[in-house]
């Protein structure tokens, strides 16, 4: 690793733990990395708060919107590497070779989503502190720009435990959990509860009622219910004096 990336990579670290707004972090991580790791773009995306493994509200550089649209709404169903998303660990993923599948090239996949960009190369670091996904980040590269090499590989490992613990921390910060419930780790690792989930629970233990919660957290009634449904199961019970009592045990 050259000085110049030396001093860009703290740069970036820097960005991570200093940087207040959220969103403002998020996409001056990514200005910084088209510059320590240029490509044809890179998208920043956040797990989705109500399915677990699943990506949502994505920033993006040099990636149209809409074809990041058209990814999340259509096609990440099918997207085959997303199983790299449920590992317990952070860790960088190459995904070129199934890019540059000539039969993939042939798929309503690879020409809407990856034809636009011509994009040959793909690597993804995916985001996951204390075994909770949080998010990922996709660099993309044309034919013309090459392949990643393992000196770019190893500099955009090293950015992710510093990402873990920023989107832990603003996990924690949304999520609101008091100190005697429950945290993220137990809910989403032993009872596989989504982040929303958590969200609903964490407001509900706290003594909310049904409207409250509601216009907490943006939802209707009848999400509400889905939610309750979902999180009984999950801890098997039938009532949420049930759900105190075992809450109370952990």
């Amino acid at each position: 690793m050259n000085h110049n990336n030396m001093i860009l990579l703290n740069d970036i670290i820097l960005k991570i733990h200093t940087t207040e707004d959220f969103e403002k972090m998020r996409r001056g991580v990514l200005s910084a990395l088209s510059i320590l790791i240029p490509g044809v773009g890179n998208v920043f995306y956040m797990a989705s708060r109500s399915e677990q493994y699943k990506l949502a509200n994505p920033a993006g550089i040099g990636i149209s919107d809409e074809s990041v649209d058209i990814y999340l709404r259509e096609f990440q169903d099918y997207d085959r590497t997303t199983w790299s998303n449920a590992t317990p660990f952070s860790k960088i993923y190459d995904d070129s070779a199934f890019i540059q599948n000539e039969a993939l090239h042939q798929t309503e996949f690879y020409q809407r989503i990856y034809a636009p960009q011509k994009v040959i190369y793909q690597v993804t670091l995916t985001i996951i502190h204390n075994g909770i996904f949080l998010g990922i980040i996709t660099l993309f590269r044309t034919e013309e720009e090459g392949s990643f090499q393992e000196n770019e590989l190893f500099q955009l490992e090293l950015l992710a435990a510093h990402l873990g613990a920023r989107l832990y921390q603003n996990q924690q910060t949304l999520g609101a959990s008091p100190e005697n419930l429950p945290n993220l780790e137990i809910l989403m690792n032993q009872y596989h509860l989504t982040l929303r989930e958590t969200d609903v629970l964490y407001v509900v233990l706290n003594g909310a009622g049904k409207e409250e919660t509601c216009t907490r957290l943006c939802i209707s009634p009848n999400t509400l219910k889905k939610h309750i449904m979902n999180i009984y199961k999950k801890f098997n019970v039938n009532s949420r004096i049930e759900l105190y009592h075992k809450i109370n045990q952990l």
